[in-house]
Formats: structure tokens, sequence, C-alpha cells
């Protein structure tokens, strides 16, 4: 969806080929809710009453679904950690410690949860980078995305022939980096590989001679 939503807005020249293939989407998504009752459940019914079930405002509802009760427990080894942070990998293990219980998280924040603190990995790239490389690796990651993706792009766009071939790519890029939903470990699963695999095809465009007017 977001995707197809960043083409739509931004690829000008490719954004006929993504309004049809919306539109199908949509529809075949609605259909899917009507027909299926487990995807009906799992983007509908579900995110509804984990949030309804709870007391509070829509942030202390969001904080107790099980991704929620993730974060809070990345922010609060992030506190004992704001430098370096913990170590990569190291979420795992860290969450396990008695001052990071979900007794200790939920007294804390005043919580009424099920879901444990505690997982493999907080289940979002920016919290797990916080968490475990700190405020230090956490900046030297933007640094790096910025001379990877940013730089490149504002000296060679203008020199493109096909900026549409550019510009799906960077789409695919900003759909793994939105900030704004769960994701997989960034150093521990596929998250990671697929962002560096896309950057990869993203260089290759954005500096190709081949393709510059």
């Amino acid at each position: 969806m977001l995707i197809l939503l960043f083409n739509i807005l931004f690829n000008k020249k490719a954004r006929k080929y993504f309004i049809y293939p919306t539109l199908i989407f949509l529809l075949i998504l609605t259909f899917s809710f009507k027909k299926f009752e487990h995807i009906k459940h799992r983007y509908i019914d579900w995110p509804i009453s984990s949030i309804t079930s709870s007391e509070g405002n829509i942030l202390k509802k969001l904080i107790q679904t099980p991704w929620g009760v993730h974060y809070i427990t990345s922010y609060e080894i992030f506190l004992n950690n704001k430098i370096f942070g913990s170590g990569l990998k190291t979420f795992r293990e860290e969450c396990k410690k008695d001052i990071y219980s979900l007794e200790n998280i939920s007294k804390k924040y005043d919580l009424n949860t099920k879901y444990p603190g505690c997982s493999t990995h907080p289940h979002n790239m920016y919290i797990e980078l916080l968490t475990e490389a700190g405020s230090v690796g956490f900046i030297l990651f933007f640094i790096l995305i910025f001379f990877i993706i940013f730089k490149p792009y504002f000296k060679n766009i203008n020199y493109i022939k096909d900026k549409q071939d550019v510009i799906f790519v960077l789409s695919i890029i900003f759909s793994i980096m939105f900030p704004f939903r769960p994701t997989g470990s960034f150093s521990g699963t596929i998250s990671a590989s697929n962002l560096w695999f896309f950057i990869g095809f993203y260089l290759y465009f954005i500096n190709n001679l081949k393709y510059k007017k």
C-alpha cells in the first residue's frame, strides 16, 4: 500500500500504471474482508478489540498492544544505555531482566495488559537501533543513509533520463523504512537484507551513466 501511494503521489510518468492496480488491490481487500473471516479478524476485528478493550487515551491503548509493550520495554532499556546501547541482538536478553519485567513496566506506566514486553526484538527497526546501538549508533545510521540515498539523489536526479525507475526503487526503500509500522529485526531478519538489496538497485540507477541524459 505504501509503495502504491508513494508512486501515485511522486512518480508522475508511471502514475497511470499504479492507479488501476491500486483500485484492484482495494477491491480484492474489500472482498477478502467479506469472504475470509481470518483476514477480517487480523486487520479489522482484532486491532479494534485490542484498543477498545483497554482504558485510557488512544496513546495508552496503543501502548497496551503487543507491539506497544515491546516499545515501552525498549525505551526502558534505552534509558539505561543511552550512549552506545545494550549491544546488537541483546534485546532478547536484556528484556528478561527483572527491572524490565511486565510487572515492573505495568506498574511504572499504569498499564493493564497481558502481553509480555519481552521478545526476540522490539518489532520496530528505529526503536531497535536506539535500544541496541544507542544514540551514537542511531545518529551514525542516519548519517550513512544521508550519504547513500539523499546525497546521490540531489546530486544526480536532474541528469537522470528515466526518473521513474529511481522513484519506484525509492518507494520500496521508503516502505521498508517507514517508521510507523511494526518491522522485523534490523539485525536478525530479512528486513535489513531487503533494505540493503534495494539500496543497491537504487545506487545503480542513480549513478549509472547509461541512464543519464
